[in-house]
């Protein structure tokens, strides 16, 4: 049992919306994982973290039947961490908790792009109520583009999705033209018509997740067939597929290291148009010259997206002699999930300093 604690990590994904934390082992055994309350480093104190996380380590060791002790090393994602001298303090707090163990500690985009791509370079996409990408390249350099909020950006999110129905709406009630957008929209806010909306829409007390809401069901009609639905999934795409390419602009990303990950509802469910214009966008960053983004290269036998992991593997030996082939830019799965991606972080950590 000495030697087993002495190897167990704890991974910690510390979401605004809800906390995840889990007790494994330096050989990549999860033993258990628990989860809390959300907690955002803007809204609370660095002392917080320590509390959340004390009560978390509490429950992984007593739900895993082994006796408390500072593990090996922590690894810590937090919401609201964007700073260095915000996660410097954190650190400093818990290293008085748990003094003999490696402490670790980064915002949460950054567990989820290391969980995503298994440590290596690629722009993991979020897209849901709002939009944002997020990217590290070979050398660990970290970039940003997006999450500019409602008023100013989040293009393709699920506000932008809902906004462009309604004006699709409006826009076919002026021009004589249909689509079925227009009988979601009227259901979704009890009207008869389109211009009923504007009394609705601009009242001070309007909740605008009425409108993200309307994305939900957006897809489903771009595979019926909906001209106006596949025109957004597919323009929402396209500027999903331009935030992380200014991502890899800013990290001089090649083709090869330029995997991108999506995470998300509108990612995760927006459907083939969505894709099309992401994988646009990509192939116009790499020039067109890959020729990956027009065929199913990047996809398995039934047409699915391949895990970050797999998709960067090369053949080798190779079975023919000529240059070898590029295997980006594309869309991939995201290997892990963010807390997963934290107890990867922690154990190459441990790891790398071991050997070194």
């Amino acid at each position: 049992m000495p030697e087993m604690r002495q190897r167990l990590i704890v991974a910690c994904d510390m979401g605004a919306t809800s906390t995840k934390a889990l007790l494994g082992d330096l050989s990549g055994e999860v033993f258990k994982e628990v989860s809390g309350e959300g907690f955002n480093l803007r809204q609370g104190e660095p002392y917080d973290v320590g509390v959340v996380l004390a009560e978390l380590v509490r429950l992984l060791y007593l739900a895993s039947k082994f006796r408390p002790d500072d593990p090996a090393g922590i690894g810590i994602g937090i919401a609201g961490a964007g700073a260095e001298d915000a996660r410097a303090e954190v650190k400093r707090i818990l290293k008085l908790r748990w003094p003999n163990s490696r402490i670790i500690v980064h915002h949460d985009a950054f567990i989820a792009q290391y969980g995503a791509f298994e440590g290596g370079p690629g722009v993991l996409l979020t897209s849901g109520t709002g939009s944002i990408a997020y990217g590290r390249n070979s050398e660990g350099r970290e970039a940003r583009a997006g999450g500019w909020g409602w008023m100013l950006g989040d293009d393709g999110s699920g506000w932008w999705i809902g906004r462009e129905v309604v004006r699709e709406v409006l826009f076919a009630h002026e021009s004589g033209t249909s689509t079925e957008l227009t009988s979601l929209l009227l259901d979704e806010f009890g009207v008869d018509e389109p211009y009923g909306l504007f009394p609705i829409a601009y009242r001070d007390d309007f909740n605008r997740g009425r409108i993200s809401n309307l994305a939900a069901h957006v897809p489903d009609l771009a595979e019926k067939g909906d001209e106006a639905a596949q025109r957004i999934m597919r323009q929402a795409g396209q500027m999903l597929g331009e935030t992380a390419v200014r991502v890899a602009q800013q990290l001089n990303l090649p083709n090869e290291d330029l995997l991108v990950a999506m995470l998300g509802s509108v990612c995760e469910g927006g459907g083939w148009y969505l894709r099309e214009g992401i994988r646009s966008a990509l192939h116009e960053y790499a020039g067109g010259e890959t020729g990956l983004l027009d065929s199913e290269s990047a996809f398995d036998a039934e047409g699915e997206m391949l895990p970050a992991g797999v998709a960067r593997k090369r053949e080798h030996p190779p079975t023919d002699l000529t240059l070898e082939k590029m295997v980006g830019p594309r869309l991939v799965k995201p290997y892990e999930n963010a807390l997963h991606g934290a107890a990867a972080w922690i154990r190459d950590t441990l790891l790398k300093e071991k050997f070194a």
